[in-house]
C-alpha cells in the first residue's frame, strides 16, 4: 500500500506528500448529491460517448483530478502518470466511436446483414481488438503518427476486451504494458 501511494505522489504531485493528502481528502458534503438522487444516472460508457465528441472530451473533466489505475493479475495497483490521462482517453475515445460506427451500420441495414465486404472488415476489426498507444516519458507525450519508438519509449497501453462479446465497451477492459 505504501508503495502505491508513494508512486501517486511521486507521479502526480512531483512527490509533494502534504499536496497528495490534500487532494484526497474527503469534501465535507460530497456525498449529499447522492443520496438525494431520486434515479441513478446511467453508467453506460456507450450511452455516455453518444453525447461526446473531440471537443467535449478534452473538456470534460477540465480542473478536475483523475487517475488511471493498472489493475495486474496479482491485484497490484499502479498508478500512472496525470500526462497520460489525455491520450489514454482519446485512444478510449475513438475505440468507443469505431464501435458505435459498427452498430449504426448493422442497425441500418435491419435483417439483412452486413454486405460480404463489409462483414469482412467488421470481423478484422472484432480480431483486432487492441488500441496501442506508445508515450515517450522524457517528453511527457503521446508518440504521433509516423514517429518512431526509441528507448524512452517505454510504456504500451491497449484497449483490451475479454468477453464474449469482445466488441462491447461495457466490457472493455483498459490494460497497461511496460516495454522492456
Amino acid at each position: 500500500m505504501c508503495l502505491c501511494v508513494h508512486l501517486f505522489t511521486k507521479m502526480n504531485f512531483a512527490g509533494d506528500v502534504p499536496a497528495a493528502e490534500e487532494a484526497m481528502q474527503h469534501a465535507r458534503g460530497s456525498m449529499a448529491a447522492l443520496i438525494n438522487l431520486d434515479v441513478l444516472p446511467s453508467l453506460s460508457l456507450a450511452e455516455a460517448a453518444k453525447d461526446l465528441d473531440s471537443q467535449e472530451v478534452a473538456n470534460a473533466l477540465a480542473g478536475k483530478k483523475h487517475v488511471w489505475w493498472h489493475h495486474d493479475s496479482d491485484d497490484h495497483c499502479t498508478p500512472l502518470p496525470q500526462w497520460v490521462n489525455t491520450s489514454l482517453e482519446f485512444a478510449i475515445m475513438e475505440y468507443v466511436k469505431e464501435h458505435q460506427k459498427w452498430q449504426a451500420q448493422i442497425a441500418a441495414r435491419g435483417g439483412k446483414g452486413l454486405t460480404a465486404a463489409a462483414s469482412a472488415k467488421y470481423e478484422a476489426w472484432k480480431g483486432n481488438p487492441y488500441r496501442i498507444l506508445l508515450l515517450d516519458p522524457a517528453r511527457k507525450a503521446a508518440l504521433g503518427k509516423g514517429e518512431r519508438a526509441t528507448a524512452n519509449s517505454k510504456f504500451a497501453f491497449g484497449v483490451d476486451t475479454n468477453s464474449s462479446t469482445p466488441t462491447d465497451p461495457e466490457t472493455t477492459n483498459v490494460c497497461y504494458h511496460h516495454a522492456k
